[in-house]
């Protein structure tokens, strides 16, 4: 609803049916409810999508994949850490308090699964999580 009031393109690509893990419900639901809440504030054009599928290994991996507006690679470093925002100050451009992204590495820990990020600055910011449980 957000996603469309934005104009932003939203689909939900899924390419296996084998879908089911085993983990806690609430922290994975935080996981996307927080990477898809931050692709759509930090996206003013485009599109987001979200990819699913299982790898070699059979291991579900889904990815979120945004066209807005990129992190720095000198960011990427202390991206996960609590209270913290790649622009500072008063002047900054976007709302939050910096805990959605820590939230997103503990629960991630809490579930076996693994987090990578893609972006690039002005481009866009791909984030893949891989479930390590069947």
């Amino acid at each position: 609803k957000i996603a469309r009031g934005k104009n932003i393109i939203f689909n939900i690509i899924r390419h296996t049916d084998n879908t089911k893990i085993t983990g806690d419900e609430y922290s994975i639901t935080q996981i996307f409810a927080n990477l898809i809440d931050n692709a759509i504030k930090y996206t003013n054009e485009g599109k987001i999508e979200i990819f699913i599928d299982r790898n070699f290994n059979n291991k579900l991996f889904i990815k979120v994949t945004d066209s807005g507006i990129g992190i720095s690679e000198n960011y990427l470093p202390q991206m996960y850490s609590p209270f913290s925002q790649e622009e500072q100050g008063y002047t900054r451009s976007y709302e939050g308090n910096g805990l959605g992204l820590a939230l997103v590495k503990k629960y991630c820990e809490l579930n076996n699964a693994e987090i990578f990020v893609d972006s690039v600055k002005g481009k866009g910011t791909t984030f893949t999580i891989i479930f390590n449980l069947n």
